[in-house]
């Protein structure tokens, strides 16, 4: 089985270690992370991982990437079940020997970068990738490290089941709430300060995500994808949903639920990048943060999707032909039998004597002797005696697991960035780099200057850096290289409070609209909502907006914006709901806010409390943000 080259892959020419080069002319890079710095499905001189070494290199210099071991699957973290379940599952590297997985369940990861990591797995995980270069480097060589990528998360959070309707249905949002807030903050924080400790010159950069579905979606396609995924003759798992569920509905919740798991990891990943830069310990040479600014129509089935669409096998993407021979028990014949038993039908009670049996069972002997794996289907056809009657369940739901497995590993690439968007992530990167890198030399030089009081700009100068993040309540007490992070704006905050005075039943849409220099944009604050004409309801995924709520929005921007570049920021009800109903079963469009906070990167920029305000369909809100520059006033300098 192919193995993942664990040092010098060289990003600018042909591999060569990096002993036998002049490392003082070399632009030395480490990559820790799963799918999206592996870069699924895109050939390995495509990826981003490749192109950003590249494209940020200062002259003269040659990129280098020293160390990766990122991997499809990887949790940041992966605990015990998910150890057990590699073991069992990935039988082959082990070779059945029990001191190999002894190791591996007490975190000797390092068999398992075996595996082609173009194959989804939760293993080597993010954290061990990053200790396993701390313990392997010395401390030397790894103080040469000029760049450190960094990706995870994504599988701790688990999108599958986050995007799945049936998965904690009309509850998600308190569900994955605090989740999302874990792996995305406080991990992926804990995850920096790692990477930091281990590349101490280094500067790291943290590379985010993206909505997989959006609003701009196209309709017809999802639910074309949906007929074949729940609808198809092999079993994915969910295909029971398809004839008793509303579809359509389905296909809105799943809309829904990208867009706000999107928006919550946005938030508090810019967090825990925020806080790295409070130190000047942590942030060394500086922790940039790198959303990559997808928008609606760049995710799958959009009208310009820059992510890998392809959801049946024979999909499009570079690395099929290499990935499917890679994938365990992936033969035509071994699907096959995975296919039968994760839908055969167990004997009756009494059936000892069915003319069948015997060949059934002696079937399965043969069965068990030729399967390589898993350990749990071998374990469930070995019980009972050989017959499937005893441990038909077991069976089934063994089968049923690896076969789709097998069938995820063949689609891969599906939902991550093709080549336009790994290209954006190399454009976004390239840009945050130079831009760090020329005024944090600027800021670190006027810092060292002795302290003293500092002269205004005379009126009517360029406002500078630090006025401007005065201006929008972005400026800390510190260093200003802790906040020239907010240059960039990654998330907006929105908190409300209902008054008892709004409407219940409230079915009128409500934005959150940023006027800036290019022109207006509008993000949705609530998830879309569903009109039931019939009895007059607003059906809602979550009861956003209603009298008496308090509700949390965190809104990811879309495309790259500057912060300098905004305008004004003001909350708009949309048109009214676009069903007519008799007056005395009319939806709820008067919405009475008493509270509303509007932070930008996660620091609250904006407080208000109001009296009696009533906004109908099309009224608009305006939050007073940001204040106006006086043109008489003079900017300070970057202190």
């Amino acid at each position: 089985m192919a193995r993942v080259p664990r040092t010098g892959t060289n990003a600018g020419s042909a591999e060569q270690d990096p002993a036998e080069k002049d490392d003082r002319n070399l632009f030395q890079v480490v990559a820790f992370g799963d799918s999206l710095m592996w870069g699924q499905g895109v050939a390995r001189d495509a990826r981003f991982a490749h192109l950003v070494p590249a494209a940020v290199a200062p002259a003269g210099k040659q990129p280098y990437l020293f160390y990766d071991r990122s991997r499809s699957g990887a949790k940041i973290r992966g605990g015990v079940a998910n150890r057990t379940e590699f073991a069992q599952t990935f039988v082959e590297l082990f070779g059945g020997d029990q001191a190999k997985i002894d190791a591996f369940m007490a975190r000797d990861l390092d068999i398992a970068s075996d595996l082609y990591g173009e194959i989804p797995a939760t293993f080597p995980d993010v954290n061990w990738q990053v200790s396993n270069f701390a313990a392997k480097v010395s401390l030397a060589k790894r103080r040469k490290i000029n760049l450190a990528m960094v990706t995870g998360g994504g599988n701790d959070i688990g999108l599958d089941t986050l995007l799945d309707p049936e998965e904690f249905e009309g509850d998600f949002v308190p569900a994955w709430d605090g989740l999302i807030r874990r792996f995305a903050h406080t991990d992926t924080l804990n995850l920096l300060a790692d990477v930091r400790e281990a590349c101490p010159n280094a500067v790291v950069m943290l590379f985010s995500y993206f909505a997989p579905i959006s609003y701009a979606s196209s309709h017809s396609k999802m639910k074309v994808f949906a007929k074949y995924r729940f609808d198809h003759d092999i079993l994915w798992g969910l295909n029971e949903i398809f004839g008793f569920k509303d579809v359509d509905s389905i296909l809105m919740e799943v809309r829904a639920r990208s867009v706000w798991a999107l928006g919550r990891a946005m938030y508090w990943q810019k967090r825990a990048v925020l806080e790295m830069n409070e130190s000047s310990q942590r942030r060394g040479p500086g922790v940039v943060y790198v959303r990559p600014g997808f928008e609606p129509q760049n995710s799958v089935f959009g009208t310009d999707p820059w992510l890998w669409g392809d959801y049946r096998p024979d999909t499009g993407d570079d690395m099929r032909l290499k990935r499917i021979p890679e994938i365990s028990r992936s033969s035509v014949r071994e699907v096959t039998v995975f296919t039968l038993l994760s839908s055969v039908q167990p004997f009756e009670q009494g059936d000892g004597d069915h003319p069948d049996r015997g060949d059934r069972i002696e079937d399965v002997q043969e069965l068990i002797d030729e399967m390589t794996g898993p350990t749990q289907l071998k374990d469930a056809l070995r019980r009972g005696g050989g017959g499937l009657e005893a441990g038909y369940e077991r069976v089934r739901k063994a089968a049923t697991a690896d076969l789709i497995r097998i069938q995820r590993a063949q689609i891969a690439s599906f939902l991550h960035p093709n080549h336009t968007g790994s290209k954006r992530y190399r454009d976004v990167a390239r840009a945050r780099w130079s831009e760090w890198h020329t005024l944090s030399a600027g800021i670190a030089k006027a810092e060292q200057l002795p302290r003293q009081p500092l002269p205004a700009n005379p009126p009517g100068a360029p406002e500078t850096t630090g006025e401007l993040l005065d201006r929008f309540g972005l400026r800390g007490t510190g260093s200003l290289l802790e906040n020239i992070g907010h240059l960039d704006v990654d998330s907006f905050g929105v908190r409300v409070v209902t008054s008892s005075e709004s409407d219940s039943n409230f079915g009128t849409d409500v934005f959150l609209v940023v006027d800036t220099v290019q022109g207006r944009r509008r993000y949705r604050l609530n998830m879309q909502y569903r009109y039931d004409p019939i009895v007059g309801i607003v059906k809602k995924f979550y009861p956003e907006f209603e009298s008496r709520s308090s509700d949390v929005f965190m809104v990811d921007p879309g495309a790259s914006l500057r912060l300098a570049d905004i305008n004004r920021v003001t909350l708009r009800l949309g048109p009214p709901p676009p069903v007519t109903l008799p007056p005395a079963q009319q939806f709820g469009f008067r919405w009475c806010p008493r509270r509303v906070i509007l932070s930008v990167n996660s620091i609250d920029v904006s407080d208000h409390t109001y009296g009696v305000v009533i906004l109908r369909p099309n009224d608009t809100l305006d939050l007073a943000y940001p204040p106006p520059r006086d043109p008489r006033a003079g900017g300070r300098t970057h202190r």
